[in-house]
């Protein structure tokens, strides 16, 4: 009986353990910080709101779900480094960070929506980070590429690869962005 009970308790570990990943959706209402080595699945949306800042440290892996987006309204200071990019990407990508529960290990060019800098108050520095599988054609309005700034501050994007999205890898709008040895490969448009 001893042993029945202990094998259940080392199944329910390792069951709790296959999908070791952090969920985050809706508002961000004060600083936050999305720490080194962690994979965060976006369920629904994420707006980053007016005077809040988001930091997400190297080392870190975001996964979307369909026609999701990460909506700053505020800060997004992304900070990669050469030896610890982080990875924006369908949480049907199994090739990169935690395997999201329901993924198909199949991700296509259209699986999320975008990264966008939104409004005169939201801006971005964005360092050592790759972007893949969005630019949902369904995602809605916002969504014509995979990192958008439209109406934004002055930004800095360097070291960015975008990889296999929808229509535009990278669109700016009425925003000055400071651009540094960006990538974009299998995409309808570059920039």
């Amino acid at each position: 009986m001893k042993k029945l009970i202990t094998l259940i308790g080392i199944i329910l570990i390792a069951v709790a353990n296959s999908f070791a990943y952090i969920t985050v959706n809706g508002d961000i209402t004060a600083d936050q910080t999305w720490t080194t080595g962690n994979t965060y699945y976006v369920s629904s949306d994420v707006v980053v709101l007016e005077g809040v800042t988001l930091t997400i440290e190297q080392d870190v892996t975001v996964k979307f779900t369909t026609g999701t987006n990460l909506r700053v309204l505020g800060t997004l200071d992304v900070n990669g480094v050469s030896s610890g990019s982080i990875f924006f990407t369908s949480k049907n990508d199994n090739s990169i960070g935690e395997t999201i529960s329901g993924s198909t290990g199949n991700p296509g060019n259209d699986d999320w929506g975008s990264v966008i800098m939104l409004n005169g108050y939201a801006s971005a520095t964005i360092s050592y980070a790759v972007f893949r599988y969005g630019g949902s054609a369904t995602a809605g309005v916002w969504d014509q590429g995979i990192l958008m700034f439209q109406n934004a501050q002055a930004s800095s994007i360097d070291h960015i690869f975008i990889q296999q999205g929808y229509y535009f890898g990278l669109y700016i709008e009425n925003t000055d962005v400071m651009v540094d040895n960006l990538d974009i490969s299998n995409h309808d448009y570059g920039i």
